[in-house]
């Protein structure tokens, strides 16, 4: 754990030791987000340690919310290696930062079961989302690897969904099950906020498993 006065300090020296590169200032959203845009590519097809983000695979869920209990599974979402670091800030006071991709379409598939008031049924949902903008927050921490190089891990946070666009869920019966349609659509809004928030999650992990990786110097550089 590290000072602010010292981190910065130290990311300075390093930096300038070992190669020519010039770090963003901190204060330089711009620059930050540049740097973010960079490293996203490499990031979403994965490296050796960090698993590919697209596609996202998470379940099995399981949750309940009155009329129904619901277990999903095989759940994937498609279409991150498309989007784009919008923002990313980096508050070195507070150890805060914000986190945002703008993604032209999103795609989840999976597969549900439910049962209840609501009646009992197997099926599958396809959830389309266009013009998705993720809106990430919270709070961070400064490490050191064994190379004495700087890291940064997310450890905690929240996300802001602002869904511009078009957002399409489609759920129907699997398996011989007979549950009526409007059953159905009711069952694809009770899950999507529990799996939406399962996927943050498993992209978080990926994100942070990514900055583990990946030392400061070799993401936030001016070019």
């Amino acid at each position: 754990m590290f000072s602010t006065p010292v981190f910065i300090f130290a990311v300075l020296c390093f930096v300038s030791v070992k190669s020519e590169r010039k770090l963003c200032d901190f204060n330089d959203e711009k620059c930050l987000t540049d740097g973010s845009n960079r490293s996203f590519e490499k990031f979403i097809a994965g490296i050796p340690g960090v698993p590919p983000s697209d596609p996202l695979v998470v379940g099995p869920l399981e949750g309940s919310s009155p009329p129904m209990k619901y277990k999903v599974h095989d759940a994937s979402l498609v279409g991150m290696k498309n989007c784009k670091v919008d923002k990313v800030g980096i508050d070195l006071q507070t150890d805060k930062y914000k986190y945002q991709v703008k993604c032209p379409h999103l795609t989840i598939d999976l597969k549900t079961e439910v049962h209840g008031d609501i009646g009992e049924g197997k099926g599958t949902c396809k959830i389309t989302v266009d013009n998705y903008h993720l809106k990430y927050s919270g709070d961070y921490v400064k490490t050191q690897d064994a190379n004495g190089k700087l890291h940064m891990t997310l450890k905690s946070h929240d996300l802001e969904e602002d869904p511009i666009g078009k957002l399409n869920i489609e759920c129907g019966n699997a398996d011989g099950s007979e549950l009526p349609s409007d059953k159905w659509q009711a069952v694809g809004q009770q899950i999507l906020k529990p799996t939406i928030e399962s996927f943050t999650n498993k992209y978080i992990s990926n994100v942070n498993a990514y900055l583990t990786a990946v030392p400061v110097e070799d993401m936030f550089y001016q070019e």
